[in-house]
């Protein structure tokens, strides 16, 4: 499971363009705009925002992605190669997966595949468990499908000291909330 990630210190962000050259932007969230790269590697470049200064507060960025690349499984898609500017984590590259969100995959095509492979996807998240690490951000957007399951954008998650057990239970709650939610807009049980 333990995976060394490369980390490259930019003496110049603008570096970076460098690598946008022939780059596809595919989307962007709150913290981040996301290039599929002509390698076929995925580049996130972090804005720098009051967002996400907020949000990386708590902890080292540098340090948690790093620890993240040691979490890679068949499910989990987590950084290869960190870019550092100024002691501060600016961009990663990760491998990219030709799958749709299930934000985007429609409900007849979820409902009929939603327990195909959802085994393999629930091992790996239990490997998370026993890491100690909590997913965090996980909604329809941060899980892929495209006949198997994929959990991206991990930096929002965390190490936590619980028992294996009970973040396993935490894990295991998260990801059917997000599917139920993404198959049936079922945002809590109450609404079964």
């Amino acid at each position: 499971m333990m995976n060394k990630i490369e980390i490259i210190r930019l003496t110049n962000k603008q570096d970076l363009v460098k690598l946008l050259i022939g780059a596809k932007f595919i989307g962007q969230g709150k913290t981040s705009r996301c290039f599929l790269l002509r390698n076929g590697l995925l580049l996130k470049i972090y804005k720098n925002s009051y967002t996400k200064k907020e949000l990386f507060s708590r902890y080292s960025m540098q340090e948690h992605i790093t620890y993240l690349s040691t979490l890679k499984n068949g499910s989990i898609i987590a950084p290869n190669i960190l870019f550092i500017y100024k002691e501060e984590v600016v961009a990663y590259i990760t491998n990219y997966k030709k799958a749709k969100t299930l934000k985007y995959i429609d409900r007849q095509t979820q409902v009929v595949n939603l327990l195909k492979n959802l085994d393999i996807l629930m091992e790996d998240v239990f490997s998370l468990g026993r890491e100690h690490f909590i997913l965090g951000d996980l909604h329809d957007k941060n899980i892929l499908y495209n006949g198997y399951y994929y959990i991206i954008d991990l930096d929002f998650g965390y190490k936590a000291k619980k028992e294996e057990k009970l973040i396993n239970y935490e894990n295991q709650n998260h990801i059917m909330q997000t599917l139920l939610y993404s198959l049936f807009n079922i945002k809590d049980g109450n609404n079964l």
